[in-house]
């Protein structure tokens, strides 16, 4: 439809920064720890082996026209701060 998709902002967002989620009645709150780009087939960093509850939120970056494809990924990874009701 030519509008920018959910995570057209996720490049903003930084250290320290607040991602809230809302589900089953309650607002889980991430902080966020780290945002990265990598390339497309970096799977490492897929990883979930960290003792607490993390999110990690993926999408494209770096369209090729000649491969009709994106050659990154912005990753954000976040840290489950609180539960709220």
């Amino acid at each position: 439809l030519g509008l920018p998709g959910v995570f057209s902002g996720i490049g903003r967002l930084s250290y320290g920064m607040p991602i809230v989620i809302t589900a089953y009645g309650e607002k889980f709150v991430y902080t966020v720890e780290k945002v990265e780009t990598v390339y497309a087939d970096t799977p490492q960093v897929l990883s979930q082996k960290v003792g607490y509850p993390e999110l990690t939120l993926i999408t494209c970056k770096y369209y090729n026209e000649a491969t009709n494809d994106y050659d990154g990924r912005i990753i954000v990874k976040a840290r489950l701060a609180e539960i709220r009701n």
